[in-house]
């Protein structure tokens, strides 16, 4: 939320409500040419690290803002499970136009991704801000 404040023209939504304690972190507004009547709003998933396993499910998941992804993930190859659901799926790379990368849980099954934003990764590439371990 800090660098939401800080650079709120550097995400893809907007954030209306966010509560860890229910399941769902956020709910927010994507930004899109629609207009204020008509938004699109998203549920928008918070982790630490991605893994495979995730504790709901994908039905209304628009995207994933997490720090890094773990270890165990390798692209195009690690299913994620979700919660009740049996549709598995897999995290994709893509090259930007901008020639940043995107990331993407897709499915064989579905025709809807949802997005990933490596945290630590995006603000290095679109802010500028780079944090160095110890």
């Amino acid at each position: 939320m800090q660098l939401y404040m800080l650079k709120p023209d550097a995400f893809p939504f907007e954030p209306l409500d966010y509560s860890t304690s229910r399941g769902i972190d956020m709910v927010c507004r994507l930004k899109t040419a629609n207009e204020v009547t008509d938004p699109e709003f998203v549920y928008v998933e918070l982790k630490y690290l991605l893994k495979p396993e995730l504790n709901h499910g994908f039905k209304y998941l628009g995207i994933i803002l997490c720090w890094d992804f773990d270890r165990s993930i390798a692209f195009e190859h690690t299913a994620f499970a979700a919660v009740s659901e049996t549709d598995d799926r897999f995290l994709k790379k893509v090259q930007a136009s901008d020639g940043l990368s995107r990331y993407f849980l897709d499915s064989n099954n579905s025709a809807r991704r949802i997005e990933v934003l490596r945290l630590k990764e995006y603000i290095r590439d679109r802010m500028g801000i780079e944090f160095k371990s110890k």
